[in-house]
């Protein structure tokens, strides 16, 4: 009873505008005490589903700006939480209180883009734990898949860093699976790079291409019969308008 009169405690201190506040990113004046409040009720939480959505999405944002400060327990509770909202817009109409589907889509597919982010790091602090490497692939493939329609350019993104992990995971079980998988990420981020306009950044795109490559060489020396080489060079549009992408 104790702990639960605490953690209402800390929803109520921060429901009331700090994590609004804060969510982009931590002010000067409330950050730190916000941060603070925020991580006490990650750790102190065993759920997060009875709150409401747009709590959810505005605490786990708000705990993730300084992710790399955290331990592993916080990142391991960050996971967490942010399958469970992702979980959580599937549940019902949330309408009522002022998300339209089409945004509550979009929210879904940031609660499992963070949430490959948590596993990413986790995957990276736990020498190279190979559960958390599919635990990423999985929630940047589900981001891809829900950010599809309405965000392209997230949607890519998502899939880039999907594609990333099968290629690690490949590396790590040499099982030809995981490079399928990661050629079908890279290839879908630079298709959803053309359909999203704004463009991919450079690098992503070399970092795409070079893998694509890499894959052709690698299949084609598995089948030892002078196949494709399954390049895939999407082309660089001359208009490079810049557009202000909502990562949130």
């Amino acid at each position: 009873m104790e702990n639960k009169t605490k953690i209402d405690q800390l929803y109520e201190c921060l429901n009331n505008d700090l994590l609004y506040e804060n969510y982009s990113e931590l002010t000067e004046n409330t950050g730190d005490l916000t941060e603070g409040l925020a991580l006490q009720y990650v750790s102190l939480a065993e759920t997060i589903r009875d709150r409401e959505l747009l709590f959810v999405k505005r605490l786990t944002k708000v705990a993730s700006h300084r992710l790399k400060n955290h331990p592993d327990s916080i990142l391991e509770k960050l996971f967490s939480f942010n399958i469970d909202g992702a979980e959580m817009c599937g549940l019902r109409d949330y309408s009522e209180e002022g998300i339209p589907e089409g945004n509550c889509m979009v929210i879904k597919g940031h609660f499992f883009s963070h949430a490959g982010t948590d596993a990413y790091h986790i995957y990276q602090r736990q020498d190279h734990d190979l559960g958390w490497a599919q635990r990423s692939y999985d929630a940047n493939s589900r981001a891809s898949s829900s950010l599809a329609d309405l965000r392209p350019l997230e949607s890519a993104r998502t899939s880039f860093f999907a594609a990333e992990m099968a290629r690690k995971l490949y590396y790590a079980t040499n099982n030809s699976i995981w490079l399928k998988k990661a050629k079908r990420g890279y290839i879908s981020a630079l298709n959803g790079d053309v359909a999203g306009s704004g463009g991919l950044e450079d690098d992503l795109i070399e970092r795409a291409n070079n893998a694509l490559r890499y894959i052709g060489k690698k299949r084609q020396g598995n089948r030892g019969n002078g196949g494709r080489s399954g390049r895939y060079n999407r082309r660089r549009r001359v208009d490079k308008r810049k557009r202000k992408i909502n990562l949130d």
